[in-house]
């Protein structure tokens, strides 16, 4: 017997699903087949474990319905199964590694720009895109959360873009761009203003300066995120 139910992937993969089954006769009245429940749960003695799914409960309850047609009763059983979703294969395969990838792409803002930082942010945008799941669900958590993985990282890349144009030799030649920078960079380095500095030394304290206001705003965002989205989950393992 095949049956089928309605799914919620709201909170998917931390979510709860409920299948009703009914049994009972179209033909035969309760007068002709009286059906009678042995427990009010169902008999799982026989139950093959689900790699994917846990079974919390699966109440039983008999019903006696009478048609406006006809005066005989008609029985049927109802059992309510209520099922949870096995999380630690989701943990293992996709938030972890997200997560973790996502926080290395973070820490990209600690290497020197222009060149090493974008290969390491694209090869983590490889990787990234192997812990998607191939039957992920949309609209569900897990999906706002590598959407989020996704939007950190596209927030890292267009900084590191800007820090890169700011921090070029053409972008000095202006006089008072020049001048602009090396106070901003003189000052973010607790110093005086110092008309000596190079313009290398100018690119080299903005962009270091820059990317470490940058590094912990964003670092902030993705934990406050991050933990938005996992602590309002139901619950969070299912082995």
């Amino acid at each position: 017997m095949t049956s089928s139910c309605k799914i919620d992937t709201t909170w998917f993969p931390f979510d709860d699903q409920q299948c009703i089954l009914k049994f009972g006769s179209w033909v035969y009245n309760g007068f002709k087949m009286n059906l009678k429940m042995q427990s009010d749960e169902m008999d799982l003695g026989t139950y093959v474990t689900n790699p994917k799914w846990a079974v919390v409960s699966a109440e039983g309850k008999r019903n006696e319905v009478i048609y406006e047609c006809c005066p005989e009763p008609y029985l049927d059983i109802a059992f309510t199964i209520k099922l949870r979703r096995r999380t630690i294969s989701y943990w293992t395969q996709n938030i972890i590694p997200s997560v973790a990838i996502t926080l290395v792409s973070i820490l990209t803002l600690l290497i020197p720009t222009p060149t090493p930082r974008f290969l390491v942010i694209f090869l983590l945008f490889i990787l990234l895109s192997f812990t998607i799941p191939k039957d992920l669900p949309t609209p569900s958590l897990l999906s706002s959360l590598l959407g989020w993985c996704y939007f950190i990282m596209f927030s890292v890349l267009i900084h590191s873009i800007i820090v890169t144009a700011i921090a070029n030799a053409l972008f000095l030649k202006s006089s008072f761009i020049n001048k602009m920078f090396r106070a901003i960079a003189s000052r973010l380095s607790c110093g005086g203003f110092d008309e000596k500095m190079t313009e290398e030394e100018v690119r080299y304290k903005f962009a270091k300066s820059f990317d470490i206001f940058a590094m912990s705003c964003i670092f902030v965002a993705f934990i406050i995120v991050v933990g938005f989205n996992i602590l309002s989950a139901p619950f969070l393992i299912v082995q």
